[in-house]
């Protein structure tokens, strides 16, 4: 069962070849959870939540979450990554750091529609 602040690093979603840190950020119910990836750059345009090395020890750089590629992902796929060695899982996050981020998936501009709709009812 994925849980919230559950984080993972790796090629995501199957068939990427970019390596990517993720964050849960809602429980797993009915087989799907919400993910979003953080992006590590200089031309960082959403900065509704930005996440540093002293928020997660998987972030060695600064980073924001990128609200507007977050997805509705499917658990089993994200399971069979992790047992196929696509994905590393990370520690949580703590709570601090997941309610800040999540809160942010709600006043980012960029977040899909569909993503904010799923996020209102969990």
């Amino acid at each position: 069962m994925l849980s919230a602040g559950d984080c993972f690093t790796g090629t995501f979603p199957p068939g990427s070849s970019k390596l990517r840190r993720f964050i849960v950020l809602t429980d797993e119910v009915g087989g799907e959870c919400t993910v979003a990836w953080t992006y590590a750059s200089t031309l960082m345009s959403d900065m509704s939540c930005v996440l540093t090395p002293v928020d997660h020890p998987m972030f060695t750089k600064t980073c924001v979450v990128v609200y507007e590629e977050a997805i509705i992902a499917d658990a089993n796929t994200i399971r069979t990554a992790v047992a196929n060695g696509a994905l590393k899982p990370e520690s949580r996050l703590n709570p601090r750091v997941l309610k800040r981020a999540f809160d942010a998936l709600f006043a980012s501009d960029l977040t899909p529609e569909g993503v904010l709709d799923y996020c209102a009812d969990r």
